[in-house]
């Protein structure tokens, strides 16, 4: 008589469960990685497309501005940098621009200020366009900087609000953004003088080049004929002050003995913008750094752009050289900051940097000179 076969079935052993675990752990990790990648991308191509429409824009309307420069008795043109302590050690040493100028005011400019009708055809209202007022009207422009706001303990920060405002070129000379007292102590332009045009600005920089400049290759800054300067004062009454900081050199003024205004042959802007929601992921330090270290201990050194970078620290500007596993190393204090201690915590800041080139109208009293 035949034995009846054993029917019981054999499970999985404890090696075959942990294999299938470490290989489904294996297959979360890949789609985690894949789908975080894919994120990230995401991110920073929003954070780059809105950083260029404001860099468009914020242009846009700077060269605006100069594009009705006015020249003559009435006009003017002054650019001069302002130091800030953006890093509370009692130490102002951020540079940032103050421009300050005069211009025709364009139809829009009569509307928006209140000194003009609006036009009865809305398109015409809209797009600014319509009977100009019976006189020449100039408008007082004013471009400058303020340190961005920070919450309390929050780590330094060496970001920037970009301001602008306006008023009709007329009533007391003391109500001039050109007078001495326009802005106070701390840099600061009264309250409602300007209004803030955007945040999350990491350099702003003017380079300004007369007939005698040389515009081959790189803008060389100086003080000397054949360089540009980063400060101009239209009349050479000595405005800048150069001992604020050697930004505020200007060129020399020709020894023609003519006292006109004096407007720039050619301009170049620059700016340089942070997305707010691409900060958050900037590499931050893990230890404190003196004023002559070389090497930042970073957390996450993996997410630096190219070497050549310069990159905002607190408010210094470093240059990234290399990175490695640990951390980066950098070239210290540039673009006019100082080298200074920086502690745990503070992030750095970069964006990619945009530039125009603007060539001022010549009017026929300009080519007299």
């Amino acid at each position: 008589m035949a034995t009846p076969q054993n029917t019981s079935r054999r499970g999985f052993t404890l090696v075959e469960l942990l294999v299938a675990l470490a290989l489904f752990s294996l297959l979360v990790l890949a789609v985690v990685r894949l789908v975080d990648g894919s994120l990230r991308v995401l991110g920073e191509s929003e954070g780059q497309r809105d950083r260029l429409a404001l860099e468009l824009v914020t242009s846009e309307w700077l060269l605006g501005d100069l594009a009705g420069l006015a020249s003559g008795d009435d006009g003017d043109l002054l650019v001069d940098w302002w130091t800030f302590d953006q890093n509370g050690d009692g130490i102002a040493s951020r540079p940032w621009p103050r421009l300050r100028l005069v211009r025709s005011a364009a139809p829009r400019d009569l509307l928006r200020l209140g000194l003009r009708q609006d036009s009865a055809d809305e398109v015409e209202q809209e797009l600014g366009v319509g009977r100009l007022l019976d006189s020449d009207a100039l408008v007082e422009v004013v471009w400058c900087v303020q340190p961005a706001p920070r919450e309390a303990g929050e780590p330094s920060r060496g970001d920037g609000l970009l301001l602008r405002g306006e008023r009709v070129l007329a009533g007391a000379p003391e109500d001039s953004f050109f007078a001495a007292d326009f802005f106070d102590g701390a840099g600061a332009p009264p309250g409602a003088a300007a209004q803030e045009l955007a945040r999350g600005l990491l350099w702003f920089d003017l380079l300004l080049a007369d007939e005698t400049s040389l515009l081959y290759g790189e803008w060389q800054p100086g003080s000397e004929s054949g360089d540009v300067a980063r400060a101009w004062d239209g009349w050479g009454l000595g405005r800048p002050d150069t001992e604020r900081h050697n930004f505020n050199r200007t060129l020399p003024r020709p020894t023609t003995g003519d006292e006109s205004l004096r407007l720039p042959r050619r301009m170049r802007i620059e700016f340089e913008f942070e997305p707010p929601r691409e900060r958050e992921r900037r590499p931050k330090l893990t230890a404190e750094i003196d004023a002559e270290a070389r090497f930042l201990p970073l957390d996450a050194p993996t997410r630096l752009p190219e070497p050549g970078t310069l990159l905002l620290l607190g408010e210094e500007w470093v240059e990234l050289l290399s990175a490695g596993s640990s951390g980066a190393q950098v070239n210290r204090a540039q673009r006019g900051t100082r080298a200074a201690v920086h502690r745990p915590g503070e992030r750095l800041q970069w964006g990619q940097g945009f530039a125009r080139e603007f060539a001022p109208a010549l009017r026929r009293e300009d080519w007299r000179r």
